[in-house]
Order: structure tokens, then C-alpha cells, then sequence
């Protein structure tokens, strides 16, 4: 009993202890904090405005026209209600397309409209091309410095080398990226494109972000124009197969029906005065074939009709509550928050830089020389003075002065 009580009160002297400690370093602490301080208030000065454009549409399909095409295909002897289409795509499908690499590699190649040049770029010329590159003094700010352990992490990992994978029995490639796209598809669709869904009330959003209210528009728009592309293929791939197969299918029932047709009339021709038997049957068998290729091509020319009906009815729509319009306000930076966050990041920098010169020297490193442990400044006789930030003398050696 006597120990869990005194389980805690050792906690919390060492918990003091750390505080302590901290405190008699505050100058240092400061002197790094400060530091960060100023390197976040350059970033928010410096840093490029950001400009979001965004569209939100509605899935749908072609049901209102269903009645009148369907009354249309009766009179042609087609039922529509066979084909078994028409089903509106859940909106669940559109972020598996939105991740689609088809898709993704589709739209980093799209051609954007850039202020800084004549003509139009894409994502990937953008980031891989050395004349479309511009010197960012915040970017490098950020990589090496928040950023600076995925810099010594990136350069100690090996490099994924890109795989070509054969073709397999269908006889088509498997989809294989570069590094250069796949950190440029990473960088897109992490930073600069974004897909919400709202499956309570059932609408999609596309939002996509750059340094220009022009490019994050068209980009907006592209990225809408393409998710409707692929939408549509989805939807109808089947029905297209269908309709390919058909109408090759079809041309080889017309010219056999035609060949029969010809070959039946030939022969009314030529046996229009003869009563023989053997000639009556000859007619019987040719008529025969005659009925038969165009009962097939008559039944292809139907199933045309309704799968191009079908596949007319069942292409869905993207129907935009709200289209693309170019921003006019900058969506980023906070430039406030930049600045808290380096301050913060600087002060528990400088609370780790404390804690870790003393922990080093406790394992015996010579490094950093100067630096002494709250154990070795009490064996030696030195008595810290306690900081006061609210005195002069506190700043003065924050900034070095005697």
C-alpha cells in the first residue's frame, strides 16, 4: 500500500525536475523559439497565395426521357425493360475513380492555362520540366526545415525503381508509373485536387487548388470533365461491347441475307414455266435459307436499335449545382497560423535540444563541450540564476548582450 502511494510523488518530483530544468534553460529556449519565430514570420510574409476553385454536381441518368424512348422502341417491336439497364451509379463509385490511376494520369497530363506562360502546361510538364520551374524561397524554408526529417529519411530509403510488367493473356500492359509521376500524381491528389462525398445527401464535390485563380478553374473543370468521361465509360462499357459485337455481327447477316436473297430470285428466274419436282424442292431449300438470314439480320437490326436506345437512356449525367467559376479570394495561407506553428515548433525544439545535450552527456558523449548536466552544475558549485522574463536583463541575454 506504502508503495503505490509513493509510485506517484517520485512521478511527479521527476515530472518537477524536468520543468525545472527547462526553466533554468530558458534563455536557450528562447534564443531557438525566437529563431523559428522569425523563420515563420518570413514564410508568412513570403509565402504565395493559394486559390481554390470547386464544382458540386449530382449523379444522375437519362430517366426522364425513358417514357418517350420506350414508346418509341414499342412501336418497333423492342422492349426496352429486357435490357435490364437504367440503374443510377452509386455515388460510392466516384472516389474509387477519382483514385483511379487511368484517371489520375489522364489528368496530370491535361494541358492547364498558366499566367506565367503562352502556352498551355500540364501538372507533370509543370513539375518535371526545368523551364516551367520557379524558385520558391518558402518551399525551401519548409524542406529544410519542418520538413528537413523526410529529407534525411528520403535520402537514406532506396529509391523505388520503376517495373514495366508484361502483358498477360488479354494481351494488355499493366498500367506501370515513373518516379517522376508517381511523386507528381502523390503531390496532385495530396495537395492540390481533393473529391468530397456526401452520401446523406447524395452530391459529389471536386475542389482543386493553385497559386492562379485562372488554373485552379480550368483545373477544377478538367478534372469535372474527366470524372464525367469516366463515369459514362463505366456505365455503358458493357452496352458498348454489346453494340461492337452486334454490328460486326450484323454486317456479316446482311451480306449472307443479301447472297440468299439473290440466289432465291435467281432461281424464280430461271423456274418461273417449270413444274418439275426435283426444281420445286431446290426452291422449297432456297427459300428456306432465304427466310431464315432474314429472320437472323431482321433480330440483329432490332437488337441495334435497343441497345443504342438502352445505352442512350442508361448514360448518365452529372448534373452541377454548383459550376466552376473563377475564385476571387485567396483560399491560403493563414499566414497567422504559419507563424504559431513555427513558434511552437521552435519553443518544443528548444525543450528537446535541452533535454537531449543532457541526456547525451549523461551517456558520456564529450559533445556538446560546454553544456552541463542540473547534476554537474550542482557538484561544481554553480548556482543557476532563475530566469525572469518580464526583466531586462533576461532579453539582453537572449540576444547575447552583457
Amino acid at each position: 500500500m506504502t508503495e503505490n502511494i509513493q509510485q506517484p510523488q517520485e512521478d511527479s518530483l521527476d515530472i518537477m525536475a524536468i520543468v525545472k530544468r527547462l526553466w533554468s534553460k530558458l534563455v536557450l529556449i528562447a534564443r531557438v523559439t525566437l529563431i523559428f519565430m522569425v523563420l515563420g514570420l518570413i514564410s508568412a510574409i513570403f509565402a504565395s497565395n493559394v486559390f481554390t476553385a470547386s464544382t458540386t454536381f449530382v449523379p444522375q441518368t437519362q430517366k426522364s426521357s425513358s417514357s418517350s424512348v420506350s414508346s418509341l422502341a414499342a412501336l418497333a417491336g423492342i422492349n426496352l425493360n429486357q435490357m435490364g439497364g437504367g440503374n443510377t451509379l452509386s455515388p460510392l463509385i466516384y472516389p474509387q475513380l477519382f483514385e483511379n490511376i487511368e484517371f489520375q494520369l489522364e489528368l496530370i497530363n491535361t494541358p492547364i492555362k498558366f499566367e506565367d506562360w503562352d502556352e498551355r502546361v500540364s501538372l507533370l510538364e509543370k513539375a518535371t520540366n526545368p523551364k516551367y520551374r520557379k524558385f520558391n524561397l518558402i518551399s525551401v524554408l519548409k524542406k529544410y526545415t519542418i520538413g528537413l526529417p523526410g529529407v534525411i529519411l528520403g535520402s537514406i530509403l532506396p529509391k523505388p525503381e520503376p517495373v514495366v510488367v508484361p502483358a498477360g493473356e488479354g494481351g494488355k500492359k499493366m498500367i506501370s508509373l515513373n518516379e517522376a509521376e508517381y511523386r507528381c500524381v502523390k503531390s496532385a491528389f495530396e495537395n492540390i485536387l481533393s473529391l468530397e462525398l456526401n452520401e446523406k445527401k447524395g452530391y459529389v464535390t471536386i475542389s482543386a487548388s493553385a497559386g492562379e485563380p485562372l488554373a485552379a478553374a480550368e483545373l477544377a473543370q478538367a478534372a469535372y470533365d474527366l470524372m464525367q468521361k469516366y463515369v459514362v465509360n463505366f456505365k455503358i462499357q458493357k452496352a458498348q461491347e454489346q453494340l461492337t459485337y452486334i454490328n460486326s455481327t450484323l454486317e456479316e447477316a446482311r451480306i449472307d441475307f443479301e447472297k440468299k436473297q439473290m440466289a432465291y430470285a435467281k432461281y424464280q428466274d430461271a423456274n418461273r414455266l417449270t413444274s418439275s419436282q426435283v426444281a420445286s424442292i431446290e426452291g422449297q431449300k432456297l427459300l428456306t435459307d432465304y427466310t431464315l438470314a432474314n429472320t437472323i439480320y431482321t433480330q440483329l437490326m432490332q437488337q441495334q436499335v435497343q441497345t443504342d436506345l438502352q445505352m442512350q437512356e442508361d448514360t448518365p449525367l452529372l448534373s452541377q449545382v454548383k459550376p466552376v467559376s473563377v475564385p476571387f479570394k485567396k483560399s491560403k495561407p493563414s499566414r497567422s497560423k504559419i507563424l504559431v506553428v513555427y513558434t511552437f515548433f521552435g519553443f518544443i525544439l528548444g525543450c528537446g535540444l535541452v533535454l537531449g545535450f543532457d541526456w547525451l552527456k549523461q551517456q558520456g558523449s564529450e559533445w556538446p563541450k560546454n553544456w552541463k548536466t542540473a547534476e554537474e552544475e550542482a557538484a561544481a558549485g554553480v548556482v543557476a540564476a532563475v530566469p525572469n522574463p518580464l526583466k531586462k536583463e533576461f532579453w539582453r541575454a537572449v540576444f547575447g548582450k552583457k
